[in-house]
């Protein structure tokens, strides 16, 4: 309860149910399971983690992420039927509507996938394995676009 107070402190931010994101201006909270969730926003200099911590003035603990995650924006009408080839998650709208994110395995590498728009997705997966994990999404497209 006090996190959720101190992420919306000045009327921002509500953190957001399971299985769900939020944005509030340039910043979206992703939910990653019940007691974590990931904050996604621009920050000009290396001393993002810090600046929320200190919004955060104890209520939660924070870790930097910034060089952990690769983030692929997709987007178009083609879109859906490249993603059903990839992630096990039911994509259709009304079981994962614009907001849902979840967690899954997309070509056998962990990810994370955020509806952003009825056809534009965040994808995320780790750094480490970003050639592989853009590989396998450009082979999907291909599939369904050929």
């Amino acid at each position: 309860a006090e996190l959720a107070r101190a992420l919306d402190a000045e009327g921002e931010l509500a953190m957001p149910e399971p299985t769900l994101s939020r944005v509030a201006g340039e910043t979206r909270a992703i939910r990653t399971a019940p007691d974590q969730m990931m904050l996604v926003f621009p920050h000009p200099t290396p001393d993002a983690e810090r600046v929320v911590r200190a919004k955060l003035d104890g209520t939660g603990y924070t870790t930097e992420q910034t060089d952990v995650w690769v983030v692929l924006e997709v987007s178009g009408p083609d879109t859906l039927a490249a993603l059903e080839r990839l992630c096990p998650l039911d994509l259709d709208p009304a079981r994962f509507p614009v907001g849902a994110s979840g967690r899954s395995v997309m070509e056998h590498m962990g990810a994370m996938i955020v509806r952003l728009e009825p056809d534009r997705f965040w994808l995320l997966s780790a750094r480490s394995s970003a050639g592989s994990f853009l590989h396998a999404v450009e082979t999907s497209y291909r599939y369904v676009i050929d």
